[in-house]
């Protein structure tokens, strides 16, 4: 019983801190992109996957400066499209990380990922 309570006590304080935090991306992108992680898994353990996925998709790749970081954002937003049987939505992803794929030939792991996706 209680390990219902905390994930769904962590999911409010997350999304509490993210509205007063997205204010000021600037200040906080790193700290947008851990807690949008973090509220994104605690959704995933709950099944969850769109939801989970829309978390993540609200995130500003902008403020994320590498572009390996990037292309594993976007394809795990696929990714849980694709386990929620998303195809559509999970296709729009896998396009966007298909343009920064080719600047990551050296990161097999994501190479791979982005194969099994597309």
């Amino acid at each position: 019983m209680q390990l219902l309570i905390i994930p769904c006590s962590v999911r409010k304080l997350c999304a509490h801190t993210l509205s007063l935090m997205r204010n000021k991306i600037m200040y906080y992108g790193d700290d947008c992109l851990t807690l949008s992680v973090l509220q994104s898994e605690v959704h995933q353990a709950k099944e969850e996957y769109s939801q989970a996925a829309k978390i993540l998709a609200e995130v500003d790749l902008d403020h994320i400066s590498e572009v390996a970081a990037r292309a594993n954002l976007l394809l795990r937003i696929t990714e849980l499209y694709l386990a929620d049987d998303d195809s559509v939505a999970a296709s729009r992803y896998v396009l966007r990380a298909h343009r920064l794929i080719g600047q990551c030939a050296n990161n097999t792991a994501l190479l791979v990922r982005h194969k099994v996706s597309s």
